[in-house]
């Protein structure tokens, strides 16, 4: 059984980013909804790509940056700001438009390096694993947070 419940606010938001910096954003709270798939889409529906760096939690359509770069913010906003889409059931509901402003204090590093390996590094990893408890298909995540040092 799939339920699509439509977002209880569409309002956009415009958040203020560093460079370098792991950024998260929730997908926008919405009424019940059970079986649907998340993405997050920009105009005329392309979508802002999962990648090494970029993730979207299958549970709930939240987004992950594991590293703001200026191509995340650019991408973002030529496509008029990204929307957490839900759909299922040939139901589509998108939610107001994230677009992202770069802060005037970046996190530096060579672009060739890894801000992982350097030390205080916020590393954030959405594990995923098929509970056998749950409805089949069914996946369960949690998000770990650690520092390097």
């Amino acid at each position: 059984m799939i339920v699509v419940g439509d977002f209880i606010d569409s309002k956009n938001v415009e958040k203020v980013v560093k460079l370098g910096s792991p950024f998260t954003f929730p997908c926008p709270p919405h009424h019940y909804s059970y079986g649907v798939s998340f993405t997050w889409e920009g105009k005329n529906k392309i979508q802002f790509k999962r990648n090494p760096r970029r993730a979207i939690s299958p549970m709930n359509g939240d987004l992950f940056i594991m590293f703001v770069e200026k191509e995340d913010i650019d991408e973002i906003n030529e496509r008029e700001g990204i929307r957490c889409t839900m759909s299922g059931a040939n139901t589509y509901y998108p939610s107001g438009a994230l677009t992202l402003r770069k802060s005037g204090k970046n996190l530096t590093y060579e672009k060739s390096e890894n801000p992982l390996m350097h030390s205080n590094s916020l590393v954030i990893v959405l594990s995923c694993v098929i509970n056998p408890t749950l409805h089949v298909g069914q996946r369960y995540c949690t998000r770990v947070t650690s520092v390097i040092s």
